[in-house]
């Protein structure tokens, strides 16, 4: 199974898997810090904020790199995403409404089958500690024999997107990844 791991955000980090020994990691960044600011300023978030059609038009080409007629198999069979289920402001709370929204319609229209996992769910498993800090993360992301190597050119964002993916391939297909 092919899964798609995303930690939302202006800066999304990914994870995913082509077949069984290919795993890829990224970060798309939606926005930079000044125009957050200028999108802030104009109340452009109020409008269409423009976070939300780059990171569509970013998940819709990833899942759809070429049609499903061509391809032996979907590119990716699960989305999974860190389910955040707090926010310090209305903006915060509408943004990650959008994100979501655009994670369940590219898989939608995609056929792509969609969870989520609560982020003290994620820590727990991640850490044993649903407290756990993003430098915990990052320790116990270098502990797992199959990233180790891979944990020092990580973003904290990709990190986490790792351990969706781990948890993932751990409770979708029972397999235990180290």
């Amino acid at each position: 199974m092919n899964i798609l791991a995303l930690d939302l955000g202006t800066q999304t980090g990914l994870c995913f898997n082509q077949g069984e020994d290919s795993i890829v990691h990224g970060n798309w960044t939606l926005a930079t810090k000044k125009e957050v600011s200028i999108i802030h300023r104009d109340h452009a978030d109020r409008e269409l904020d423009p976070r939300i059609p780059r990171f569509f038009q970013r998940l819709s080409g990833l899942v759809a790199v070429a049609p499903v007629a061509i391809r032996q198999s979907p590119l990716i069979h699960h989305i999974i995403f860190e389910d955040v289920e707090f926010a310090s402001t209305l903006r915060q709370c509408q943004l990650w409404s959008s994100y979501r929204t655009v994670v369940w319609m590219v898989a939608h229209l995609h056929n792509i089958k969609c969870s989520c996992v609560p982020v003290k769910t994620l820590k727990k498993f991640a850490t044993g500690s649903g407290h756990a800090e993003k430098d915990d993360m990052r320790r116990a992301l270098e502990r797992r024999k199959t990233f180790k190597h891979r944990v020092p050119n990580l973003t904290e964002d990709e990190v986490d997107a790792t351990f969706l993916w781990i948890w993932a391939k751990n409770y979708l297909e029972h397999k235990v990844i180290e």
